[in-house]
């Protein structure tokens, strides 16, 4: 939008002063916007591991959200960053400590469901070998007493002809 102006070199300059301020004012809106928009997208979409650790860690960024709203210095901005930051790297830290929990449960529950195989196998062979000769299994628990003591039994027929 140039304007006629007589002997205007002045006025010409002026002009082009205005229209680059408005680009600037457009990019620092633009820059704000971007950076809002970050903020925004990195509160709503957190691995969620805790779901009180990342409601607590979306209220934190919805903050510096409202805080980049209200900026009015360039000072500001750091704080911001710094905070960001700041909010980033502890929880990353928590979610990593929930991992490594997580790991260690899971590696205690694959060794516990190891050794319980290991036995069950370790009964299922002693069960096979037992059920390979059923009457010996049989006659020696029927030959037993209670208390573990051998039975007495009356002499066979075969036995008793023998000694007529």
């Amino acid at each position: 939008m140039t304007l006629p102006a007589p002997g205007g070199a002045g006025l010409l300059s002026i002009v082009k002063a205005v229209n680059q301020l408005d680009k600037l004012e457009a990019m620092h809106r633009a820059a704000l916007d971007s950076y809002s928009e970050v903020l925004r997208a990195t509160a709503e979409y957190p691995v969620q591991v805790d779901a009180m650790e990342a409601h607590i860690y979306q209220q934190h960024i919805q903050a510096l959200r409202q805080m980049l709203e209200n900026v009015l210095r360039s000072e500001d901005f750091q704080t911001i960053h710094t905070s960001f930051r700041g909010e980033l790297r502890d929880y990353r830290d928590k979610v990593n400590d929930w991992l490594d929990r997580t790991r260690g449960e899971l590696k205690a529950a694959a060794e516990a469901m190891h050794t319980l195989s290991d036995r069950v196998a370790a009964n299922g062979t002693a069960t096979r070998r037992a059920s390979r000769n059923p009457r010996k299994t049989h006659v020696r628990s029927a030959n037993r007493r209670p208390g573990g003591h051998p039975r007495r039994h009356p002499p066979s027929r075969r036995q008793h002809r023998r000694e007529l």
